[in-house]
């Protein structure tokens, strides 16, 4: 850069024809050089914005404040980059849909107007996304599990952050518990095995990679199919009764769990509805309530005395860790992995750790029929665990 020019410290700088401000620190040093060398040196550091001569964006000479504090660093009306440094920043986005790094310290984070992604650093961070609608904190940065609820305000996992404005959450690549508020929010889990929860408002929940569970709450709540455990969601699907239906007209592809097995349970994923044996992907008649995924491919689903089939996945159970009796159950979400030992084997107990929820044999990881009492292992990676003429589960190890 020629800096035959005088230099000047600022916080934030000013250009007429750049769309978005380049990322300056606290103690930047620019020199007021020719418009064609400030565009050559800032436009490799742009982040979402474009040269426009049309334009000029200016951005204010004195420090904005933020929620009572004065910036350290800041940016422009357009779509800015902003990152902090090691010490306690306070970094605002002005105008426009800015992407704002805190890094260590404890930092103040503020978007204002537009739909801006703030991450925040280590550090216990107030993050606020300021007068937009679509604002998002993500955590897609962060190497630990995160606990966030935009409902109390607050995040967990690499410090405690204080969250105000925010409509979407991004998690990290572990297993985050992430929870919505009353308005129409965005919650994606990303990599891990995650709970997401909607709340109030017209939520969309993505689970991500790893096994996902999604719970919309109260309103007209979407989960996308990546989030294995779904309900309170896709409100309006038709519940499934006795009779041969059609998927994925009239049996979404989704997991169920029936209502009632009392009268002898029967089941059928079925690749046609020729009426013979070659039509049956898989089959079950038992007498627990049970849990089937029905597959995309799938072109029927029949059923018979099994009560109603629903997408409601809530728990059985009190807790993971408590007792539990016969009938399938999803690992992790009702039943906890550990060593479990049964009360009763008198009528014979058949049990059977599932690493799936399709009926098939390939979902069967191992099982065992016996009239003596029986300690199992459930391990983390089972999907669920389903047992017959057992008694009662209980927790050894």
């Amino acid at each position: 850069m020629d800096t035959s020019r005088p230099l000047r410290r600022v916080g934030s700088w000013r250009r007429a024809g750049l769309l978005g401000a380049v990322l300056l620190l606290p103690g930047s040093l620019i020199g007021v050089a020719s418009a064609e060398t400030v565009a050559d040196e800032a436009t490799s550091l742009v982040a979402d914005g474009t040269l426009d001569t049309s334009e000029s964006l200016i951005a204010p000479e004195v420090a904005p404040m933020c929620h009572g504090k004065r910036a350290t660093i800041w940016g422009t009306s357009g779509n800015d980059l902003l990152k902090g440094t090691s010490g306690d920043d306070v970094i605002v986005g002005l105008g426009g849909n800015d992407r704002i790094y805190g890094k260590g310290g404890n930092d103040t984070l503020c978007g204002n107007t537009g739909a801006d992604k703030l991450f925040p650093g280590k550090g216990d961070d107030f993050v606020s996304g300021g007068g937009g609608s679509k604002d998002w904190v993500k955590y897609s940065t962060v190497r630990r599990r995160v606990v966030v609820s935009l409902r109390t305000g607050v995040a967990t996992g690499q410090g405690r952050d204080t969250l105000v404005g925010i409509e979407n959450v991004l998690g990290s690549p572990r297993g985050d518990k992430l929870t919505g508020n009353g308005l129409n929010n965005r919650i994606l889990g990303g990599p891990g095995s995650d709970k997401v929860f909607g709340k109030k408002g017209n939520d969309v929940l993505q689970g991500g990679s790893g096994f996902d569970v999604a719970d919309g709450g109260l309103g007209t709540d979407t989960c996308t199919q990546d989030a294995e455990l779904r309900f309170n969601c896709e409100r309006g699907h038709k519940s499934i009764t006795s009779g041969t239906w059609t998927v994925p007209g009239e049996v979404k592809p989704l997991i169920y769990r029936n209502s009632t097995s009392q009268n002898g349970c029967y089941w059928a994923r079925l690749s046609g509805f020729g009426g013979g044996l070659e039509d049956i992907i898989a089959n079950q008649f038992h007498y627990e309530i049970d849990i089937v995924e029905v597959a995309k491919s799938d072109v029927g689903f029949e059923t018979s005395r099994c009560g109603t089939w629903t997408t409601n996945l809530t728990p059985r159970t009190l807790s993971p860790t408590s007792a539990f009796a016969g009938g399938a159950y999803l690992i992790g979400w009702e039943v906890g992995p550990g060593v479990w030992r049964n009360s009763d084997s008198s009528d014979g107990c058949y049990w059977e750790r599932r690493s799936g929820f399709g009926g098939t044999l390939d979902d069967v990881i191992t099982n065992s029929f016996s009239y003596d009492v029986q300690t199992v292992s459930i391990a983390k990676s089972d999907r669920a665990f389903y047992s017959s003429g057992c008694g009662t589960w209980k927790r050894i190890g």
